[in-house]
């Protein structure tokens, strides 16, 4: 229902702008609605007090400062698309025909977006899971389109936001899986086995979009790796915590939300003091430190193979460059 509204208000306002003549507005207007419906989703949240659920998947808190760098990043996206119309960009005269061609896919990444807001502010964790890997698989279809423009302003403003923001939506849809199957109290066998296949799945999306797509992708597998970066920082301090003779309230403040700490690390870590077997509880403790250490040391790993095919990328992105340079100096 409400995907379906913002597509409709999305589809007057491309209507009004096509009447207007402004062609880039439908562009602007689907980026304001997504922000106008996370807004709204963060006062929800506020309102009710803090009532979300943890996961092992939970990056550290500084991670999610890179989604300001993608906004601004989509912010100058569409401001380029504003210039571009109003004929202030002299190396591109018309907005390219990819971006046209695609851009239903870039009102779906942002209606599926707005849509996982209002969803996760509600409780619906599983639905907004779902809402955020659609929007993810629709930035990657739309970076993908974007792949061909030779231009190197416009494939900077325009494909280089998209896969910024396809990366984060990835992670972002593995972590909201990840927070719904932990409220929704699964075994801890289960929270545990879904953590290490996630780090697999994002470290094989990486070397999948460039495999398939090329070294335009790069920005998605940068973000890729800075994001499972966090989350073994998360579940490392976490485990720091722990080994620290940190109470239970400390952990939980150590690697909640922000840290990372899972429902079921949570019951292991509180179990000890309540448990009649203290024995067991103490063991069932180690085996949470031991899993989280594990799970810290697979998210470093990826992220560095991740970090060492970017900067190798990179390169030879560069070396190609230069290449086409000297070819045509000749």
């Amino acid at each position: 229902m409400f995907n379906a509204a913002l597509g409709a208000a999305a589809l007057a306002l491309r209507l009004l702008a096509a009447a207007a003549g402004n062609a880039a507005l439908p562009s602007a207007a689907a980026l304001a609605l997504r922000l106008l419906a996370a807004a709204a989703g963060e006062r929800c949240i506020s309102g009710e007090g803090n009532r979300t659920a943890t996961s092992l998947l939970m990056p550290s808190a500084a991670t999610f400062d890179v989604g300001h760098y993608i906004l601004v990043a989509e912010f100058a996206l569409v401001g380029f698309l504003l210039c571009v119309d109003a004929g202030l960009v002299e190396s591109v005269p018309a907005i390219p025909n990819e971006w046209f061609d695609a851009q239903p896919l870039w009102f779906l990444a942002n209606a599926s977006q707005a849509a996982a807001a209002v969803l996760y502010s509600t409780r619906r964790l599983a639905t907004s899971a779902l809402a955020v890997a659609a929007s993810a698989a629709a930035l990657v279809g739309l970076g993908s389109a974007l792949a061909s423009l030779e231009e190197p302003l416009a494939s900077l403003l325009l494909a280089t936001p998209v896969w910024l923001h396809a990366g984060w939506a990835g992670v972002a849809a593995l972590v909201h899986g990840g927070v719904a199957l932990a409220a929704a109290g699964a075994p801890s066998t289960l929270l545990v086995a879904t953590s290490f296949a996630a780090l697999l799945v994002a470290c094989g999306a990486g070397f999948t979009a460039l495999a398939v797509v090329g070294l335009a992708s790069l920005p998605l597998v940068a973000v890729v790796a800075w994001a499972l970066y966090g989350i073994g920082e998360a579940n490392a301090a976490a485990t720091f915590d722990s080994e620290g003779g940190s109470d239970a309230g400390g952990v939980q403040r150590g690697g909640g939300v922000a840290g990372g700490a899972g429902l079921w690390w949570e019951r292991a870590v509180e179990r000890p003091r309540e448990s009649s077997e203290p024995r067991r509880g103490a063991e069932e403790a180690v085996a949470a430190v031991v899993v989280r250490d594990a799970l810290a040391r697979s998210a470093f790993a990826s992220a560095a193979v991740l970090f060492a095919v970017f900067a190798g990328g990179s390169l030879l992105a560069l070396w190609r460059q230069g290449h086409a340079w000297q070819e045509y100096d000749r």
